[in-house]
């Protein structure tokens, strides 16, 4: 969507002059074999591009947001999360799985982390810090069973929960960033004997048989981490170029956290305080993103004077200091379709 830029009336009356004594374009011919019910048809100048649904699920979102920065921005720390783990903080608050299971638990978690550009995992211990982590990161986790009849009574499932309490700290400031707590489940199909003893499939006396199980909460559970962290954290960067007042690249890319569609709010920095010129969707690279702006924030004076100017000269960004920073759900589609949203986060 381009932004129309203003008109003064001595430029509109011009134009209408202009278009008043223009000869008006031979009609178009319709093919009968193409168009054979003869409909208008519409140059391809004149189409509006189609919109992916996922753009525009991503747009609706924020449609109704004020053109405000987000309430946890902190210029400049966009940077890629580096975060370090140490499995020795990490313990089962439970008698139903021992501390050697949790390792499972760990690894589910620590697996998708990994997947996620935005984030660098690294394992450390106590006496030997690693300098390059950003944060830091460590929880407790209380896992319960409970089996659950069927219509088939020789099958049950067994329900593994667990309710997990993350503790999130910046690894420079050592200071507390967050506080979450979160419960995920798996369902585990069990086969009964004639006795009534589990035969097969996952089981609270078998430790061994819970390592999988183990494994897909963690993966659950890694998804509602990110989340938190990404959220505590959003991703942006600066205005590389601005080929016009709707077309920019943001330095940093999927590397730092950005996905195809996020949202993300551009603005200018005047006399040291952020102005928002508009909303944008994000297309990454690696290590660049190109921004496509969609609504424009025209009713703030100031602003619509920079994006004016903007429409003059493009290269006037570097003036303004362009930014961008993430406003959208800070996990891709696919991710948030694992799990549902935190249902209890604390801060």
């Amino acid at each position: 969507m381009k932004r129309l830029a203003t008109i003064g009336l001595g430029g509109l009356a011009a134009s209408l002059l202009f278009l008043g004594c223009a000869s008006a374009p031979a009609p178009t011919k319709v093919d009968p074999v193409l168009n054979p019910k003869g409909l208008p048809e519409i140059a391809p100048e004149d189409a509006e591009p189609l919109i992916p649904p996922q753009i525009e699920a991503e747009r609706a979102a924020i449609a109704d947001r004020p053109f405000a920065l987000p309430a946890n921005f902190a210029e400049g720390e966009w940077e890629r999360m580096v975060v370090a783990i140490n499995p020795y903080d990490n313990v089962a608050d439970s008698e139903t799985v021992r501390t050697a299971q949790l390792a499972a638990l760990n690894a589910g978690i620590r697996a998708t982390l990994g997947k996620l550009t935005r984030f660098e995992v690294r394992e450390v211990s106590a006496d030997k810090p690693d300098p390059a982590c950003t944060h830091t990161a460590k929880w407790t986790a209380a896992i319960r069973g409970e089996a659950k009849p069927t219509d088939d009574p020789r099958r049950r499932d067994l329900v593994l929960t667990c309710d997990l309490r993350l503790t999130f700290s910046d690894a420079r400031s050592k200071t507390q960033a967050g506080s979450y707590t979160f419960t995920e489940s798996v369902s585990l199909p069990q086969t009964l004997g004639a006795d009534g003893t589990v035969a097969s499939g996952a089981d609270l006396d078998n430790q061994g048989s819970l390592t999988v199980p183990l494994r897909q909460l963690g993966s659950k559970l890694g998804v509602r981490i990110a989340q938190a962290l990404s959220e505590s954290a959003p991703c942006g960067g600066d205005i590389l170029a601005c080929d016009d007042v709707d077309e920019m690249t943001m330095e940093g890319g999927s590397f730092q956290g950005v996905y195809d569609g996020l949202q993300m709010l551009v603005y200018a920095t005047i006399d040291g305080l952020p102005l928002p010129l508009g909303y944008a969707d994000a297309k990454p690279g690696s290590t660049r993103t190109n921004l496509t702006l969609w609504k424009f924030n025209e009713a703030d004076p100031m602003a619509q004077a920079v994006l004016d100017a903007l429409d003059d000269d493009p290269d006037a960004f570097a003036k303004y200091r362009l930014r961008a920073i993430a406003v959208g759900d800070p996990l891709p589609p696919i991710w948030r379709r694992q799990v549902a949203q935190p249902s209890e986060a604390a801060r």
